[in-house]
């Protein structure tokens, strides 16, 4: 989908969707299959299936943020890449500050569906928070 939305004005669920496929399919895969091999419980499970699938939605917005607004020094890649190649991005949709205010509104609610979790494993808590610093 990355490919086949270039150069393409691609509504914004459509764009979402193909954060989900690809990103956080592979955050997915790193935060499932612990829990898996654990033979945990069905609701751990279904908790890492969805921080990966918040946490990898946040991480593709953030790095197409920095692909545009981030230091090259501090990233440590070609910036620019995304306008050169026309990728599809939220950020066709959102400026800044609203990209900014739809990724926390993510985590809020994330938060709220999943607090007993979070009590449980505040490191993940915090790093949804840490990406979201990011888009300051």
């Amino acid at each position: 989908l990355d490919l086949l939305y270039e150069k393409k004005k691609i509504p914004l669920n459509n764009i979402l969707k193909m954060y989900t496929m690809k990103t956080s399919s592979l955050f997915k895969i790193c935060c499932v299959g612990p829990f898996i091999m654990k033979n945990s419980k069905k609701n751990e499970i279904k908790f890492a299936f969805n921080y990966a699938e918040t946490f990898g939605i946040i991480f593709q917005i953030v790095d197409d943020y920095l692909d545009v607004f981030g230091k090259k020094k501090k990233i440590g890649k070609t910036l620019g890449k995304d306008i050169q190649q026309k990728k599809s991005t939220i950020l066709s949709y959102y400026n800044n500050k609203e990209t900014y205010y739809f990724c926390k509104k993510m985590i809020i609610k994330f938060e709220k569906e999943n607090k007993s979790f979070l009590i449980k494993w505040p490191n993940l808590k915090e790093l949804l928070h840490y990406l979201l610093n990011q888009l300051n």
